[in-house]
């Protein structure tokens, strides 16, 4: 099965036919992809495997490769030969999307982008990027914003392209249900708030960047990684303005955005 998502094609070798047919009737189906293969995950089943020290995600990273423990899956990744090896201990779909999730996490930053806790909706031909961490409200913004079209509501992919930054929708959503395969120019990225008021005001880049690195969905100890990630995180608040948007759960958000950020 080939997945595409930011135009970065995945080979997924899944062996267990279940967790294959699964993620390509579902979670997949909008971003399967015909396109050589940029990186290569080679997955298989091991139930006897033993992973209960790992409650949760451990990355190492050393010489190029990185080493991924959960108490479901293990991983290798090497990113500079475009390949991994997955071990999973069930026959979940879910865990398979994670070492799926991961793996363009870190191959993102080879091609000049990351991927972001934030949802994604496009007002007119612009990208309005929504982050935050887990409870911030990306879901309820996507849910009260059904008079727009919404790319994700849980994961989004920022990459530069000809110059200018864009946001892809990805297969990586949440509860609002499936992700869009389309992408546009990054217009505004905002930084959720929950409040008793609806209101957005202008953030500072150094806060912005701050920020902004707090809500990747990256996991790599490498030092080279960590640098690309920083250099591009802070060319990415220097180019698109950066505001935090205090809302309550009504679409009235929207009128504060129109009336000033756009």
């Amino acid at each position: 099965m080939r997945l595409e998502v930011g135009n970065i094609c995945f080979l997924l070798n899944l062996e267990n036919t279940k967790i294959a047919r699964e993620l390509r009737t579902t979670r997949y189906a909008d971003f399967l992809s015909r396109k050589d293969p940029d990186f290569t995950i080679e997955f298989c089943v091991q139930p006897k495997i033993n992973l209960d020290e790992y409650p949760e995600i451990m990355i190492k990273s050393e010489e190029g490769i990185h080493y991924v423990f959960r108490w479901d899956f293990t991983a290798q990744i090497k990113v500079d030969q475009g390949r991994a090896k997955a071990i999973l201990k069930y026959e979940a779909p879910s865990t398979a999307d994670a070492v799926v999730r991961i793996c363009y996490s870190l191959l993102s930053i080879k091609f000049g982008g990351f991927l972001l806790h934030a949802a994604t909706v496009v007002k007119g031909k612009n990208g309005y990027i929504f982050t935050g961490k887990t409870e911030s409200g990306k879901t309820t913004i996507a849910r009260l914003s059904s008079n727009y079209k919404v790319l994700t509501d849980e994961i989004s992919m920022i990459r530069k392209v000809n110059g200018h930054y864009r946001t892809f929708g990805t297969p990586f959503w949440g509860q609002g249900g499936q992700g869009r395969n389309e992408n546009f120019k990054v217009r505004r990225i905002l930084f959720l708030r929950k409040d008793n008021k609806n209101f957005v005001k202008m953030i500072k880049k150094k806060e912005a960047l701050r920020a902004i690195l707090g809500n990747l969905l990256f996991f790599a100890t490498e030092w080279r990684l960590t640098n690309d990630v920083f250099v591009l995180s802070n060319e990415i608040v220097d180019s698109i303005p950066c505001y935090e948007l205090h809302f309550l759960p009504t679409k009235d958000f929207w009128r504060c955005i129109e009336n000033e950020v756009i």
